[in-house]
């Protein structure tokens, strides 16, 4: 593993490499979640089967967050979280992050921004806080009025309807 990104396609301009680093290093210091990219040219097993491969080579201190793998050539993508996240992330978050940040940019041949894009997407992360201070309707509300992803732990799940788009 070659730090937060490791292009092993080269569609990863400089520039956007290193807003990927600052913003990942920046999350690692805060959260101690490890989040790595890894684009390929090709992923002859399937994308899903490389992600996972990687993830549990790579996760051998606990701490890795989450895995983005693109294998360009196939137009396939992969988020894939750790065990402790898993339950976190759903299908609909995965999707919009890909809808908002990869899919316009990838399609244009801009790998790198799309990744910047969804390196510096912020998303709120609610739990007990919430629910123990009574704030479930206004953390709804700012959700909405932010239009912000969200995953909820904790006691602080519910405060987001399931199969809500954020």
């Amino acid at each position: 593993r070659e730090g937060f990104v490791t292009d092993q396609a080269g569609v990863v301009d400089p520039a956007s490499e290193e807003g990927i680093r600052s913003i990942l290093s920046e999350l690692l210091n805060r959260t101690d979640y490890d989040v790595a990219i890894v684009t390929v040219r090709t992923a002859p097993g399937g994308v899903e089967g490389l992600a996972d491969s990687l993830a549990r080579a790579w996760n051998t201190d606990g701490n890795l967050g989450l895995l983005i793998v693109v294998a360009v050539d196939d137009r396939a993508w992969r988020i894939a979280p750790s065990s402790e996240l898993e339950g976190l992330l759903s299908s609909s978050f995965n999707n919009g992050v890909a809808d908002r940040c990869f899919k316009p940019q990838f399609r244009a041949g801009n790998y790198g921004a799309g990744l910047l894009a969804a390196a510096a997407r912020p998303m709120l992360i609610l739990g007990t806080d919430v629910w123990a201070d009574g704030a479930e309707v206004a953390a709804l509300r700012l959700v909405e009025s932010l239009r912000v992803p969200t995953l909820t732990n904790g006691m602080g799940r519910g405060v987001i309807p399931g199969g809500h788009p954020l």
